[in-house]
């Protein structure tokens, strides 16, 4: 089994970090919905469920595919499974006083 890194040349972080710098409306939606969760007094989210609200309303609010800006061209839009533990690790570092309400598994990469 390969790895990300040895198929594309860039770890999935990497991946991760230049999706986000060229995508950052993603995160504030993740936020937008996490905050949404944390005020409706949900005490465990999962970033996997609110990527995938993320995913749903692109979907329904589009009538054409979406496409976002990779860094060197526009491209589908697409979340990559991968990032989902970077996006809730990110919502952790960045709002400490909600850190332990995300489900969070260890990194293998």
């Amino acid at each position: 089994m390969s790895t990300a890194l040895q198929q594309t040349g860039v770890s999935i972080r990497e991946a991760f970090d230049q999706f986000h710098e060229n995508n950052p409306e993603v995160y504030k939606k993740v936020e937008a919905l996490a905050f949404k969760a944390i005020y409706k007094g949900k005490q465990k989210i999962s970033m996997r469920l609110i990527i995938e609200v993320i995913r749903w309303e692109v979907f329904m609010e589009t009538n054409e595919q979406l496409t976002i800006w990779d860094g060197e061209e526009d491209r589908a839009f697409k979340i990559n499974n991968n990032y989902i533990a970077y996006y809730a690790r990110k919502f952790q570092k960045q709002n400490p006083d909600h850190a332990e309400k995300l489900i969070t598994r260890g990194l293998r990469a």
